[in-house]
């Protein structure tokens, strides 16, 4: 189900100037979003509007449509051309590759202030090559390529928010491949943990509580798994006193303790292992 749109911010008034006042006027989305306890616990990669003036702000919204989401649909799908970015404004979304075998693996959830769409954000002609779906319920302000790229020669703040948050996404995406190339399950799983922890985190008489719910199915998706030992290795990391529960959310009890499951040779004398077969020559 594709998004529904509020109309461009200009069509709603006589101006662009006078709708861009409007929107960021107090008990406007945008307003509501700063005071939202559930959004303040949820880091932002880079804070858009609060780079940008006044005016830079209405050259910016003038150029914007605001859409809605519900849960489970689709801001835009694999191998569609691209056409808009969204910044997230409300909610939460997934965005995730599919293989040709059809094996699915989720790149990153997404939180307000986020930019997704691309990867070439100015290039309508070029084809989305992943998916990003609403988690919960969203709301984004989506602007066309040609459009963003006439602003990013005009506006330097939004070009510095640009590269921000691109290399952001080169950043993650580099992880998720280091991690997915050379890490077992259960160190992949400890390193997504603390990752969604430092993104989602708030403070929890517990530990670290992780705001927003994953599913085993969710976890197991992101770190290319299969749910049951996903299962099988948080059953093991509340055994250890790694993690435990409250309600439906994750709660990082020992982030020491977790950190280190993610590289578990790294203190271990080199040659403490016992490899049968193999016999450590001394030191010269």
């Amino acid at each position: 189900m594709q998004g529904t749109r509020g109309g461009s911010v200009a069509s709603r008034n006589a101006s662009g100037a006078g709708s861009a006042e409007r929107r960021l006027a107090p008990g406007s989305v945008l307003e509501m979003d700063q005071r939202s306890p559930k959004s303040a616990a949820m880091p932002k990669q880079q804070d858009l509007f609060a780079s940008l003036a006044p005016a830079e702000q209405r050259a910016l919204l003038a150029k914007c449509k605001e859409l809605h989401f519900e849960e489970s649909s689709h801001l835009f799908s694999q191998s569609e051309p691209y056409t808009v970015s969204h910044v997230i404004l409300r909610g939460i979304v997934r965005t995730y590759y599919v293989s040709p075998s059809g094996k699915e693996i989720t790149i990153a959830y997404w939180s307000d202030g986020a930019l997704v769409g691309g990867p070439n954000v100015f290039n309508e002609n070029s084809i989305h090559i992943w998916s990003a779906q609403a988690a919960t319920d969203a709301v984004t302000l989506a602007i066309r390529g040609e459009d963003l790229e006439r602003l990013s020669q005009r506006i330097p703040a939004l070009s510095h928010y640009l590269i921000e948050t691109l290399t952001f996404k080169l950043h993650w995406v580099s992880v998720l491949l280091q991690t997915f190339g050379t890490e077992s399950i259960r160190s992949r799983l400890a390193h997504l943990i603390l990752h969604l922890g430092e993104r989602y985190g708030i403070a929890h008489r517990n530990g670290q509580f992780i705001a927003h719910h994953f599913s085993h199915d969710e976890l197991a998706r992101m770190v290319g798994a299969t749910r049951p030992w996903v299962t099988i290795v948080i059953r093991d990391f509340k055994k250890e006193g790694l993690l435990s529960c409250s309600g439906r959310h994750l709660v990082i009890s020992d982030r020491p303790g977790l950190e280190r499951a993610v590289h578990p040779d790294r203190d271990r004398p080199v040659n403490s292992a016992k490899t049968p077969g193999f016999r450590a020559r001394p030191g010269r």
